[in-house]
């Protein structure tokens, strides 16, 4: 297994949040929490070539992504802020780079087979519609049957392609190869579990360490399995408070990881 590096990002601010659309655009989340302001980035995930950048809605902070599909990225406010709570639907067209519709009427379920399903809150309960996901246009009202709604649901799971990616598991699953890795990482200093993909003769995995000032320090690295050689390492935190589990995934040959939480790191995997 070969790497190279291909590209980084960084806008200076925390990453919150990345997703990949169907078309390989790579949209990113990131937040600057002291002035409270959110910004959204878009580039083709194989290059790094922008689409978009610094991009913001009128509200600067209290807003957030529900999926990318169509080529659309589709956003959502908060009911109130600091809570949970999802309000609106604003279609945004990644190649047009501008909202194509919004609708104050109904929240963000789920999408599925080019349609928006969400819901509005009426008397008797949720109230759930589907909507055309290009244009907004209602569909179908689905009256208050919450029970088609969860199948409907569930085939929409079932339909997410993920055949291009893979995600880390955790170490303690695989005891086998926790042994594999044993000498390649200090046991006595390990925080929480260690995270892994497994590619047959190359494991790729990351771990967080204690250091002496009760932090944490976070490091991946790269094992070729027959020859037991680490042939690749990156601190991805020299300092961490935190234990932030989920800090790499590989997208086709793909490996992207999130470095000191502000820095996208994107590395060409070959055989």
């Amino acid at each position: 297994m070969n790497i190279e590096e291909n590209y980084k990002f960084t806008d200076g601010r925390n990453i919150w949040r990345l997703i990949i659309s169907e078309a390989d655009k790579l949209v990113v989340e990131t937040r600057e929490t002291e002035s409270k302001e959110v910004f959204f980035h878009c580039m083709n995930v194989n290059t790094g070539d922008k689409v978009f950048e610094n991009f913001q809605l009128d509200e600067k902070f209290w807003v957030g992504i529900e999926t990318v599909k169509e080529g659309k990225i589709f956003f959502h406010k908060y009911a109130k802020p600091d809570m949970p709570g999802h309000k609106q639907l604003i279609a945004f067209d990644i190649n047009e780079q501008k909202i194509v519709w919004e609708s104050d009427e109904y929240t963000f379920l789920f999408y599925f087979q080019g349609k928006i399903f969400g819901y509005s809150n009426a008397f008797e309960g949720r109230r759930f519609y589907s909507v055309n996901a290009k244009t907004g246009e209602l569909l179908d009202d689905l009256g208050t049957d919450a029970d088609k709604i969860n199948e409907l649901r569930e085939l929409a799971r079932n339909d997410e392609d993920y055949s291009k990616y893979f995600f880390t598991q955790k170490l303690f699953e695989e005891p086998a190869l926790a042994s594999a890795l044993q000498n390649h990482y200090p046991a006595d200093k390990i925080v929480r579990d260690i995270e892994f993909i497994d590619l047959g003769d190359t494991v790729l995995f990351n771990y967080h360490s204690r250091l002496p000032n009760k932090k944490m320090e976070n490091i991946f690295k790269m094992l070729y399995k027959p020859t037991d050689t680490i042939i690749f390492e990156q601190v991805l935190n020299k300092e961490a408070n935190n234990y932030a589990p989920d800090s790499f995934f590989i997208y086709k040959n793909l490996l992207l990881m999130i470095s000191e939480k502000k820095e996208l790191l994107v590395y060409k995997l070959s055989m």
